[in-house]
């Protein structure tokens, strides 16, 4: 249950929210690539955000703090420590929020996603895949040079 129910706007959003907002709110969130999130980063808060949305019905006035808050968890799950966004860049980068509106919508967050906080994503999904690529690139190229080795040691012995 750690991907959102693609029915959700219909199925649970009774406040107003809709695709148009959900476009509006995923390219809110992208931007924060702008400011060094990764890609990894962003799928996450976005399966988040899309998760959340599938539980609660959100308002207008909190759907940039939630998906601020999805950026912020979900950076603190990918990035190193020192890149993790703090708390303190959420209140400066989000209108009307103060720090203790900031930790409880954390732990909102938290709460209704049950601490399911790994989540496979397509940008996750990719990564794994294209380093199994390279390891598998880098297993025959091994395997090559070892083949050539012993071609080379057979050739003296014969």
């Amino acid at each position: 249950a750690c991907q959102p129910s693609p029915t959700y706007i219909a199925d649970v959003q009774v406040d107003g929210f809709n695709s148009r907002w959900r476009y509006k709110t995923v390219a809110y969130i992208l931007e924060y690539a702008e400011i060094g999130a990764t890609h990894e980063t962003l799928a996450l808060a976005v399966n988040f955000f899309d998760r959340v949305l599938g539980k609660r019905s959100i308002r207008k006035e909190e759907v940039e703090l939630q998906a601020a808050v999805c950026v912020l968890v979900a950076s603190k799950m990918i990035e190193k420590d020192s890149d993790a966004f703090r708390i303190e860049e959420l209140v400066g980068a989000v209108k009307n929020v103060t720090e203790q509106m900031v930790k409880e919508s954390e732990m909102s967050l938290i709460s209704v996603l049950d601490w399911k906080l790994s989540a496979v994503t397509s940008v996750s999904l990719m990564l794994h895949l294209t380093e199994l690529f390279d390891e598998l690139v880098d297993l025959k190229t091994k395997k090559k040079v070892v083949e050539k080795m012993m071609k080379e040691k057979i050739s003296k012995l014969i």
